[in-house]
């Protein structure tokens, strides 16, 4: 929560070399990949039994990262259904709204979607929602 009080540590300098780090989501297991669905699903869930299963799947992540010789490591998203998504989560007014799910495959159109229509038909972006400003942010 943003609120919480986080312990500050101080920012790894490094002058013999460059330091690693990356970016993005790192694979989840299937028991986070299943409440992180049951969320995203509205079904009712223990809010405490998925902290505890995401605190349990950052840590591990988080070794994984360590003994690869990552140097900044992060949580690899383990708690978050989608970088896309996630903001519907974080600020009251936002949803995914079904209304422009013709309007959003338009979106997800580059030009090598136009040039590879075979590949546009296979991934069918038509049925998914996107997220909209629904209501006072």
């Amino acid at each position: 929560m943003l609120s919480e009080q986080r312990e500050e540590t101080p920012v790894k300098l490094s002058t013999d070399r460059i330091l690693t780090t990356h970016v993005g989501s790192l694979p989840r297991p299937r028991s986070m990949l299943d409440l992180i669905a049951a969320r995203e699903a509205g079904q009712a869930l223990d809010e405490a039994a998925f902290e505890a299963r995401s605190a349990e799947a950052v840590r591990a992540v988080v070794a994984q990262q360590v003994a690869c010789g990552i140097d900044v490591v992060s949580d690899g998203e383990q708690s978050k259904p989608s970088y896309a998504t996630y903001v519907k989560h974080r600020i009251a007014g936002i949803d995914m709204d079904p209304s422009v799910i013709e309007r959003g495959r338009d979106v997800m159109l580059s030009l090598d979607r136009l040039e590879h229509p075979d590949f546009q038909t296979a991934t069918n972006f038509s049925n998914t929602a996107f997220p909209a400003c629904l209501g006072p942010l």
